[in-house]
């Protein structure tokens, strides 16, 4: 398996190979979607909704922001060390598939405008 490096904050090598890489994205794109579902739900709409737009602010920052290597000569490989802003809009686009609850969608919905706004 491919594997890419760079450093951490503590200073320590950090090894990723792509098929980790691409298994984080995953588990977070299904993390979001929860968060998603949670912020429909009227039991749990009152802590999630404030969490999950926070979220979603989170991430439009990082969908603006592309941070250019200090180096000429940086590898490409060192921007998959974590993982891509994308998988906010996986999650999105998960939650507004017709087979969503409609309550699942308008939230979803809701934070596609929120992103873009």
């Amino acid at each position: 398996a491919e594997s890419v490096s760079g450093s951490s904050g503590s200073g320590q090598a950090n090894h990723k190979t792509a098929q980790q890489l691409l298994k984080e994205e995953a588990l977070l794109t299904e993390v979001l979607y929860g968060l998603i579902v949670s912020a429909a739900h009227p039991v749990l709409q009152e802590e999630a909704l404030p969490l999950l737009t926070n979220v979603i602010r989170h991430c439009a920052l990082l969908l603006i922001y592309t941070p250019q290597p200090l180096q000429r000569t940086a590898q490409p490989q060192a921007q998959l060390l974590q993982a891509r802003a994308r998988v906010f809009i996986d999650a999105l686009i998960s939650a507004l598939r017709g087979d969503s609850m409609q309550e699942v969608t308008e939230v979803a919905t809701t934070m596609l405008q929120e992103l873009i706004s």
